[in-house]
């Protein structure tokens, strides 16, 4: 449970009596990403996103131990039935959660994020047992697949919703992908599977592994730039290369611009890693309207994301065995949580860490 920032602690909760429409599930795994850092280390603190204290943890997959007979009935599941989940619960009513896209859903439980007062409060994924709201998605994972395999279905859900379903990738098209973690390569996967061309795709002198991974994945192209040199990644593409560029770089602005001048007359752009409400330097409008293109914004995953991606990872077109880098217990989610976020060094890169209910 998390009371502050950077206070994460073990702590016992009763676990509550099945409600009505709802279910009671036991958490298999989780998978940590960069708003889990952020969350960590307060950098919500204050934005209404959240509020403590609260039971961390958004791409949880789980085993429905009870559940309640009009949500078995809607879900089509049953007890012991291994579920992945998705991280936003709609009111099931609103235009949103109507067409699959819960994370713009106003009324929304966005589970990881939700206050110890509200209900039972096990809302997150890093607890040994988490409660399922009625109007959760939930999709239905093999028993043959492995945990860290399976939680791939959200950092991998989020290539095909802001490269292909946002970013309108397609046969033949040539593709920049700035920033090389978890997402920027499921964005590979992504624009592969979709019929790309040319696959580009740039990370830091750290990301060298990655890049190499991002070869095996289908990329035809990568770079390495250096954040010290402003030019230094479109003095190694051009300009106007790209028929999409996808900016999945969290926190820093300069990839915005480069993927401006990057894409083509009439392309596309697609904004996926946040800045921390920071603005960027030397941003001119004019330049989006005399070349005529798209500029997207891209919070969150829809319905049809999650598909895709479960989709992938059943297929067994892609050996995910790379990406897993680290996986550790509950004891040690504190842990996992700095690894990711670069507060503890093992001397491996992290790429997705995995933690486990051992």
């Amino acid at each position: 449970m998390q009371r502050a920032a950077r206070d994460l602690a073990i702590e016992e909760l009763e676990l509550p009596e099945l409600f009505p429409g709802g279910a009671i599930a036991e958490v298999e795994a989780n998978g940590i990403c960069g708003s889990d850092f952020e969350q960590y280390v307060g950098h919500f603190d204050g934005t209404g996103i959240m509020r403590y204290p609260l039971v961390i943890g958004h791409e949880p997959l789980v085993r429905i131990q009870e559940v309640s007979p009009e949500a078995a009935e809607r879900w089509q599941v049953a007890e012991g039935d291994r579920v992945a989940v998705e991280p936003h619960a709609g009111c099931g009513v609103c235009t949103y959660c109507m067409s699959g896209r819960q994370v713009l859903c106003p009324r929304k439980i966005q589970y990881g994020y939700v206050s110890l007062d509200v209900g039972s409060g096990l809302w997150g994924g890093l607890a040994e047992h988490m409660v399922l709201s009625g109007n959760t998605v939930l999709h239905k994972m093999p028993e043959d697949v492995s945990a860290e395999d399976a939680l791939m279905f959200n950092p991998l859900s989020a290539g095909f919703e802001w490269g292909v379903l946002k970013g309108g990738i397609g046969i033949g098209d040539d593709v920049l992908i700035i920033g090389a973690g978890q997402r920027g390569l499921a964005c590979v996967i992504a624009a592969s599977m979709a019929g790309a061309d040319r696959i580009m795709i740039s990370g830091l002198e750290g990301d060298r592994d990655k890049l190499e991974l991002a070869k095996a994945l289908g990329a035809t192209d990568t770079f390495i730039t250096d954040p010290a040199e402003p030019t230094s990644l479109l003095d190694q593409t051009g300009t106007k290369v790209a028929d999409k560029v996808i900016d999945v770089v969290p926190a820093a602005t300069r990839p915005v611009l480069d993927a401006i001048q990057a894409v083509r007359v009439g392309g596309r752009v697609v904004l996926g890693g946040l800045k921390g409400a920071r603005t960027v330097p030397d941003f001119v409008s004019d330049d989006l309207i005399l070349k005529s293109i798209e500029v997207v914004g891209a919070l969150g995953v829809s319905s049809r994301g999650y598909q895709l991606a479960i989709k992938a990872i059943l297929s067994g077109r892609y050996d995910f065995a790379p990406w897993h880098t680290h996986t550790v217990s509950f004891a040690d989610a504190e842990d996992g949580i700095k690894i990711l976020g670069g507060e503890i060094t093992t001397g491996a890169a992290p790429i997705h860490v995995s933690v486990v209910n051992k």
